[in-house]
């Protein structure tokens, strides 16, 4: 509902009767420019193709963790959760969201180097951007990834780097949020 009063509006602007319009939305700008072409089936269309790249990304992993066998189990166990296949048929961001998570992740385990911390962390931006709760799932996974792996020795430059590439690419939703509100993650910490 909120792109599409945006694309009404032409422009983005606070809506201060409607809570959920301050929450970030990288996922919705996405519908905004698919409705803005065409209608809801089209929405609805790229939240069920995040869910399937999704499931090719743990086909890939799990393939190259047990085989072509494995890929194809984990990718059948996936498309195959009830949660999937209803999130599927929805304009929503669950997917969007899960999907970002597991890129962050996974580009942790494809590349051990800089360019796995960066990537991580740009995934990990993108995903707090899609919802809040990308927070939870991101920036702790990647703390007690460097302190198990043996980047321990530079574990706090990394964590830096993660954090920097992270937080710019979530930083358009937090300027919007102080710009409209005063709070960066509006409406957490509301009093």
């Amino acid at each position: 509902a909120i792109p599409k009063f945006y694309l009404m509006q032409e422009k983005i602007t606070c809506l201060p009767y409607h809570l959920y319009s301050d929450f970030p939305f990288n996922m919705e700008m996405l519908y905004l420019l698919a409705l803005k072409i065409s209608d809801d089936y089209i929405v609805k269309g790229l939240h069920l193709l995040m869910g399937v790249i999704l499931g090719i990304g743990v086909y890939s992993w799990a393939m190259q963790e047990g085989g072509r066998k494995g890929g194809l189990w984990a990718s059948l166990l996936y498309f195959s959760i009830p949660l999937f296949l209803q999130l599927g048929t929805l304009a929503y961001n669950d997917l969007t969201l899960s999907l970002f998570v597991f890129l962050s992740f996974y580009s942790l385990f494809v590349f051990s180097d800089i360019r796995g911390v960066i990537l991580s962390g740009v995934f990990s931006g993108l995903a707090m951007g899609t919802k809040y709760t990308g927070i939870l799932f991101t920036v702790p996974f990647l703390f007690l990834y460097i302190l198990f792996s043996n980047w321990r020795k530079k574990g706090w430059k990394l964590s830096l780097i993660y954090l920097i590439f992270s937080l710019f690419t979530f930083s358009p939703w937090m300027i919007k949020n102080i710009y409209f509100t005063g709070n960066p993650l509006f409406p957490l910490f509301y009093p």
